[in-house]
């Protein structure tokens, strides 16, 4: 009976030291979410902006800024998913039609839409216009916005 208990006892030991061995397989290490790309996600935004290149071509070829300058701000990515090319910006109260530039002459049409705030305050850009005017997801870039 001495054998018998012993046995046991020891295989009962086993069990609580490698209680896995038995019918589970042994937890995977986890794994770390992929970091962004070195282009600053480009691949990401490529996938999300539902543009068309003729719709981004039709927005930067006749997008020549008037003189209804109504100020710079710095634009941060908006919600990515809103499709078309819009800014929210402090310095609208109404929507209306207007230009974005950027430092180097880059330039595209938008839909201004109001953004309550100060108008000092930053502004939220649609991924077809960042995109349209070559600014990197995580880019915080100061533009001239004018009314058209």
């Amino acid at each position: 009976m001495v054998p018998l208990f012993a046995a046991l006892a020891l295989s009962a030991c086993d069990a609580v030291q490698n209680p896995l061995s038995q019918s589970e397989p042994a937890p995977q290490p986890a794994t770390e979410a992929a970091s962004p790309d070195a282009t600053g996600g480009a691949s990401d935004a490529e996938a999300l902006d539902e543009t068309t290149v003729l719709q981004r071509q039709e927005a930067t070829s006749n997008a020549t800024p008037a003189s209804g300058l109504l100020g710079e701000t710095v634009v941060a990515l908006g919600d990515p998913i809103m499709p078309g090319f819009w800014l929210k910006t402090p310095l609208v109260t109404a929507q209306q039609d207007g230009i974005l530039e950027r430092a180097g002459g880059a330039t595209v049409q938008v839909t201004l839409l109001p953004l309550g705030g100060a108008p000092s305050g930053g502004s939220e850009i649609s991924l077809a216009a960042m995109r349209s005017l070559d600014i990197g997801l995580t880019e915080l870039v100061t533009l001239k916005v004018y009314s058209n």
